[in-house]
């Protein structure tokens, strides 16, 4: 852990845990391939910035970051409690 942020600090040391106990965190960046393997046609991936909070000037883009802001926050002590309890090793 380098970074000075620590939201991002917070963020390696749940994926430390949640990797440590079999729980892959980033599954959705494989899921276009996963689809593809499946059968299905015509997939996209596609990544879209948003912003975590409302500071968006954009209506629809203010809305979204509140919701993704609200489930940030909902899931901080679920994600927390898995990934650090059981996952993480003594450093």
């Amino acid at each position: 852990m380098t970074s000075s942020l620590p939201f991002l600090n917070y963020h390696e040391v749940v994926t430390e845990g949640l990797d440590a106990l079999g729980i892959h965190s980033n599954a959705a960046r494989e899921e276009a391939a996963d689809l593809k393997k499946y059968g299905f046609t015509n997939v996209r991936h596609e990544v879209l910035k948003v912003s975590l909070g409302a500071w968006a000037k954009q209506k629809t883009l203010k809305l979204i970051g509140l919701y993704l802001r609200t489930s940030v926050l909902l899931g901080l002590e679920g994600i927390w409690a898995a990934g650090c309890s059981g996952g993480v090793r003594s450093r």
